[in-house]
């Protein structure tokens, strides 16, 4: 089992690790906080759920709007300031969550982190498919959903057990692993990125070539 996962991560470059260390810190951390929110809004704004709803509805139209222009400013602008910037902004918009009094102040910080996401997933993509080569392409997004579905699934029970506790810890969980993830994105999209991804895609070609080498002395 051990050989195996070696294996399998001797297939990657570092960078592709790193990444998916990211995504599982960032998807458990704000999946802490979802099954929870609505809850937590209604008894701060003491208002009925079916009005705390509407907060969810805000972020996923934000959200959708936000998914139409996140490919457009990762070509202009670049992808690491775009994930970098999707990242600081969900974690402030979490860090405020905690502080929010009023129900525009909710409306806001949802907003905020509804224009964020798209952007993050949108350049998270893209780097993948710059790092990774074609013939490896969809094992690698296979592992990139693997890892987010396995956080989202882990974030509510760890989030749970903060909240039992303080929603402030929950709060404080999800925005500490939007900070990591920041940091692990701005380390992944580093000015060498692209050195060390070229450097990889050689040494996998040197080894297809030393193979086919190899192949043709075996006598047949």
């Amino acid at each position: 089992m051990l050989q195996k996962l070696r294996t399998l991560y001797n297939e990657y470059p570092r960078q592709f690790w790193l990444m998916i260390t990211g995504i599982v810190l960032a998807t458990a951390g704000g999946s802490m906080i979802w099954p929870f929110l609505l809850i937590y809004a209604s008894g701060k704004l003491n208002l009925p759920l079916s009005t705390v709803a509407t907060l969810i509805s805000i972020n996923a139209g934000t959200g959708l709007l936000s998914s139409f222009l996140a490919g457009t400013l990762a070509d202009k602008i670049g992808r690491k300031v775009v994930m970098v910037f999707s990242l600081a902004m969900n974690g402030i918009a979490y860090f405020f969550l905690m502080r929010a009094e009023t129900y525009p102040h909710f409306v806001i910080l949802m907003i905020l982190i509804g224009l964020s996401n798209p952007l993050y997933q949108v350049g998270a993509d893209a780097m993948l498919a710059d790092m990774i080569l074609s013939e490896k392409r969809t094992d690698a997004y296979a592992i990139n959903r693997i890892a987010n579905n396995a956080a989202f699934a882990m974030g509510p029970a760890v989030g749970g057990f903060l909240a039992s506790t303080s929603y402030n810890l929950a709060f404080y969980g999800a925005a500490a692993g939007f900070t990591v993830r920041r940091r692990a994105s701005s380390l992944t999209a580093c000015s060498c990125f692209s050195w060390h991804a070229k450097h990889w895609k050689n040494r996998q070609t040197n080894r297809t070539l030393k193979n086919a080498e190899n192949a043709e002395k075996i006598p047949r």
